[in-house]
């Protein structure tokens, strides 16, 4: 065997030596064509709805024996104004415990599963293997339902979050992109605000509430769900799990669309010690 690897390799380094020297003539002065474009193959799917208001796709893929589900809502972005980063602290918050469960004990369980969830500002995300679908639903929709928003968790994230702030004022990157934002969109846009110390020092558990009170409503989300799966097995589980979900009425804020800037333009930011 060790034989045969080194005639191999021999035989490489040769044809390697004979192509040594030998430039290949290319017309640089000539654009080479493109390629044709990637198919995107997204498969098959089945949309329903439930009578809450809440869309389901779904789409069927039995070559592992997982599933993936996720909750997404569609609802435009928020000025948070004076307390900038509310928005993402109740989105990260919303698995921080329920009526039911403290935040060791659904990362317990999670693990226990062998399972993954993930919540965000507009995203629950999670998947598991379908054997414990059921099981892993059930923890899914109580932190969907029931969120608490303890006020040690969220504590621990206003200090988390001021002292990522300080490191941010020396970060050439982080200045640049929030200067960025401000001269595209403005201070008066959702895309052109940031978080600072002082806004995070003005957010509460309330306001925590308020948002997932106001937002999270199934009138206004997707239940995606992907795997080893039926269109049949799926009803029957968005049915069960979310059907209780109530509906509310959501109204999005209008905010005027940035205007393009007329010219090149240079931002100088000033940083003492830099």
């Amino acid at each position: 065997m060790k034989r045969i690897i080194y005639t191999l390799l021999t035989a490489v380094v040769i044809i390697a030596a004979g192509c040594k020297g030998k430039e290949i003539a290319v017309d640089r002065s000539i654009v080479p064509a493109a390629g044709p474009a990637p198919k995107i193959q997204i498969g098959q799917y089945q949309l329903f709805e439930l009578e809450n208001g809440l869309k389901v796709i779904v789409v069927e893929n039995h070559k592992l024996p997982r599933v993936s589900y996720s909750i997404n809502l569609d609802t435009d972005p928020i000025l948070e104004g004076e307390k900038a980063g509310y928005v993402s602290m109740a989105g990260d918050l919303m698995s921080a415990g329920t009526t039911t469960k403290s935040k060791a004990q659904i990362d317990e369980q999670v693990d226990y599963l062998g399972a993954t969830l993930a919540t965000s500002a507009k995203i629950i995300f999670g998947n598991c293997l379908t054997k414990h679908s059921e099981e892993f639903l059930g923890l899914m929709s109580d932190v969907l339902l029931n969120p608490t928003f303890p006020q040690e968790e969220l504590d621990k994230v206003l200090v988390q979050t001021k002292s990522g702030l300080v490191s941010e004022k020396t970060d050439p990157n982080s200045i640049s992109s929030k200067i960025g934002n401000i001269l595209k969109y403005g201070t008066d846009h959702p895309y052109g605000e940031f978080q600072t110390e002082a806004t995070v020092d003005n957010i509460t558990r309330a306001d925590l509430e308020a948002y997932y009170k106001k937002y999270y409503r199934p009138n206004v989300a997707y239940l995606v769900i992907v795997g080893d799966i039926t269109p049949e097995q799926a009803k029957i589980q968005a049915n069960k799990y979310f059907g209780s979900w109530q509906r509310a009425n959501v109204t999005n804020a209008k905010f005027k669309t940035p205007q393009a800037p007329a010219g090149n333009q240079v931002a100088f930011v000033p940083l003492t010690g830099a």
